[in-house]
């Protein structure tokens, strides 16, 4: 049987993490520390503009399925960060399953929320 070693990491109170489990627990922590943060509310000028506005039907809305977002992810060439949240592709599909489901959560999401006019 053979063993990988990952690289080592910082934890979030600067002592260098080695072993595998603590490394998957500080990613665990940092991707839910980023995910759920609190939502900041939109200005009124831009609600006001959304209210005003209507939807293109011809546009999909739908949340995109696994395999789109498989695909989008291995698109993007490696070490680029394609969004505002700063999470590399190379990240997303390291996390393997768990990983594209919930980044595909996250892309439905702002999906819906363009479906009501928002982008968020």
């Amino acid at each position: 049987m053979r063993t990988t070693v990952s690289a080592p990491l910082m934890s979030a109170d600067g002592t260098l993490l080695s072993d595998r489990a603590s490394v998957m627990a500080r990613w665990q922590d940092h991707f839910t520390t980023l995910l759920n943060r609190p939502l900041l509310s939109p200005p009124s000028t831009l609600l006001l503009e959304a209210t005003a506005s209507t939807p293109d039907p011809l546009l999909d809305t739908f949340p995109p399925t696994l395999i789109e977002t498989h695909k989008a992810a291995n698109k993007v060439k490696a070490g680029k960060a394609p969004g505002s949240c700063g999470v590399y592709p190379e990240y997303i599909l390291h996390g393997g399953t768990a990983a594209l489901r919930t980044s595909s959560l996250v892309s439905g999401r702002t999906k819906l929320s363009r479906r009501n006019g928002i982008k968020v």
